[in-house]
């Protein structure tokens, strides 16, 4: 006689169903989970450190040139930076180091490679003038706040004989000397007014770009910083007057 299987009653079934589901998800979350895994690499902390020292270093940059550097706080920054104040001193030892931390980058990154570009052999004293020029602008344009910042802290540290004040100027010194070398050079062909000194030349220049820059700095978005630059141009190359006429004596000013 034959044997009749008996069917497992359906609690049963539904359970043993049920179990195969479950470890079949739990297999499936577990793969899930190694891959995430996988593709969750730990960020390197030379990477996470290089990222928290360029937000520090944005924040305080916007804000030195916004409110001056002895009006800001290292709270500040921290807040501005989406981070602890202690972050900050994780990586900087005081507000101080934040700030030559910026000059010695904007002299690395901006002021060197402008002046580097007036010592290359080929180029017109003209040519330079005008690479000058245009460099500065395009930079303000660019970085802006990098531009201003080593001019407001000249101000803001001037006479205080701190590190900052002498390394403010070590740049300006950079500026005389590459300058003066292209002044140099234009008088020595007859291009530039030779009788005066090309240490001042140099420095009318410099606060020839300072003065538009300061000027930008007061007048904000109503300063079309492409069309000043086209009539500095045209002021250093040409002249202040398309026909100039006879220099007025001093009496007469």
């Amino acid at each position: 006689m034959p044997t009749t299987r008996r069917k497992a009653p359906t609690s049963t079934r539904a359970a043993s169903a049920g179990n195969a589901s479950t470890a079949i998800a739990a297999g499936k979350t577990a793969t899930a989970g190694r891959a995430a895994a996988v593709r969750r690499k730990p960020v390197p902390q030379s990477v996470r450190r290089r990222t928290t020292e360029a937000a520090i270093l944005k924040s305080a940059e916007t804000l030195f040139v916004k409110q001056g550097f002895h009006r800001t706080t290292v709270d500040q920054i921290a807040s501005a930076a989406n981070l602890t104040k202690g972050a900050v001193y994780v990586h900087f030892k005081d507000k101080q180091e934040v700030l030559m931390v910026l000059l010695e980058r904007a002299e690395e990154q901006v002021i060197r490679p402008i002046l580097d570009k007036l010592e290359e052999p080929g180029m017109s004293v003209r040519s330079k003038l005008v690479h000058y020029l245009h460099a500065w602008s395009k930079v303000a344009i660019d970085r802006r706040n990098t531009m201003f910042l080593p001019i407001l802290m000249s101000f803001e540290f001037l006479g205080t004989n701190e590190p900052i004040e002498k390394k403010i100027a070590e740049i300006y010194e950079q500026y005389y000397s590459a300058l003066g070398a292209v002044i140099s050079e234009g008088q020595a062909t007859g291009l530039i007014e030779p009788t005066r000194s090309t240490r001042e030349h140099a420095a009318v220049l410099v606060g020839f770009m300072e003065g538009m820059l300061l000027e930008w700095l007061r007048r904000g978005k109503s300063f079309d910083g492409r069309e000043v630059t086209d009539v500095s141009r045209r002021m250093l190359l040409e002249g202040l007057f398309s026909k100039p006429g006879p220099s007025p004596s001093p009496q007469s000013m």
